[in-house]
């Protein structure tokens, strides 16, 4: 069995066989991360990345809301690399799972619960004449 280089790996697998994730976990993640992030914004917390470095648990209050979606892009990039390498390389599967979904959901969050509070601000202030 020839095995690849670590990124020739992770290129074989994205651009093979694997594809259309690249498009279904991204979407996925960033309307979990807008739909968190409104709610964000109702509850009047700051932004989800401000509250990740700031927070004294942040690696356990990151891992709350997205551990299921992460751990389906784990699952899913495993599975195709076994499919396509005919090997699995868990350290590529985890930098695949958060860039494809970690990445887009923080950010989608984010701008979701700053996007809401402007847009709450700019309801509930008076209008000047």
């Amino acid at each position: 069995m020839d095995r690849m280089g670590f990124f020739a790996g992770i290129a074989h697998v994205l651009g093979g066989k694997g594809e259309l994730r690249l498009i279904i976990q991204p979407l996925v993640a960033i309307a979990l991360g807008v739909r968190l992030g409104i709610a964000d914004a109702r509850e009047r917390r700051a932004p989800f990345g401000v509250r990740v470095v700031h927070s004294d648990h942040h690696v356990r209050f990151a891992l709350s809301d997205i551990i299921v979606p992460f751990c389906i892009a784990l699952v899913v990039d495993a599975v195709l690399q076994h499919y396509t390498l005919g090997y699995v390389r868990p350290l590529a599967a985890v930098l695949v799972a958060a860039l494809i979904v970690w990445l887009p959901y923080s950010i989608a969050r984010g701008l979701a619960n700053r996007m809401a509070t402007r847009h709450a601000s700019g309801r509930t202030a008076p209008s000047s004449p």
